[in-house]
C-alpha cells in the first residue's frame, strides 16, 4: 500500500537536559530538506518559554505549536503543546487532553504509537536526555515496522533515563552525541526507502548499533 505521506517524519523526544542537545541538532540542519520534525518535550505541564522562536532561530525552519487538525507539511517543525496527547491521523495532527493525569506523562510513547499505525514513511525517532522512560515502549514496534531509532549517547546526556531506557529495548540503531545526530538524520532521510513494505528483522544485534 502506498504511504499517505512520503516525506520523512522525525520525532524528537526530550525531557530534563534536552534543550541544549536540541539546539546542537537544529543548528546543524538546513532549512530545506523536505523533512517534517515533531518535537515532544516530556517536561512539566508548561512548555519551555520561547521554544518555537528558539527552534526557528537555531535552524531557519518554520515552527508551529500543534493544534487540532493542523496538516503535516515538510520543512516544518511542530511542537507538541503541554498537557496534551498528540497523534497523527490522515496527514493531520489530532489533539486531546492528556490521558495520563498522574505520574510521568507518556506523550512521546502515544505519538510514536500513532506514527507506527499510520502510513507515514520514512519514520525516525530520536530520544534525547530526560528523566523517566517515555518513548521506550513504542520503539520496538516502530523499529519492527521499518522505522529508525537514534538515542543520545549516555556520556553526553545530562539525564540518562530516557536514552538509557531506549537503548535497553534493543531497538536502537544509532547511539550518538548531539553533534552527530543531525548528520545521521540527513543521511537517513536521503536514503530511506519510501516503500511501506520494507521492513527489517528484529533489532537484537547490538553489533549493528553505531556509537559516536
Amino acid at each position: 500500500m502506498k504511504p499517505e505521506y512520503e516525506s520523512p517524519v522525525v520525532c524528537i523526544g526530550l525531557s530534563a537536559g534536552g534543550i541544549e542537545p536540541l539546539r546542537e541538532i537544529f543548528r546543524r540542519l538546513p532549512p530545506k530538506t523536505g523533512i517534517t520534525y515533531v518535537v515532544i518535550p516530556h517536561l512539566s505541564r508548561n512548555a519551555p518559554i520561547g521554544l518555537p522562536w528558539l527552534l526557528k532561530e537555531w535552524s531557519g525552519i518554520s515552527c508551529s505549536v500543534v493544534h487540532l487538525r493542523l496538516p503535516i507539511e515538510p520543512d516544518h517543525i511542530y511542537i507538541v503543546p503541554p498537557n496534551r496527547d498528540v497523534t497523527i491521523q490522515d496527514a493531520h495532527f489530532e489533539v486531546r487532553n492528556r490521558s495520563k493525569t498522574y505520574g510521568w506523562p507518556n506523550i512521546i510513547t502515544i505519538f510514536l504509537d500513532s506514527l507506527v499505525k499510520s502510513r507515514h514513511h520514512p519514520r525516525i525517532a530520536v530520544i534525547l536526555s530526560g528523566m523517566d522512560s517515555d518513548g521506550a515502549a513504542a520503539l520496538r514496534p516502530l523499529h519492527d515496522a521499518g522505522g529508525i531509532v537514534i538515542a543520545q549517547d549516555l556520556t553526553s546526556a545530562q539525564c540518562k533515563d530516557m536514552p538509557e531506557s531506549a537503548i535497553q529495548t534493543n531497538s536502537v540503531d544509532y547511539v550518538l552525541s548531539p553533534q552527530y545526530i543531525a548528520e545521521k538524520i540527513l543521511s537517513l532521510a536521503a536514503k530511506a526507502p519510501k516503500d511501506n513494505g520494507n521492513k527489517r528483522g528484529p533489532a537484537g544485534n547490538h553489533a549493528d548499533v553505531q556509537h559516536r
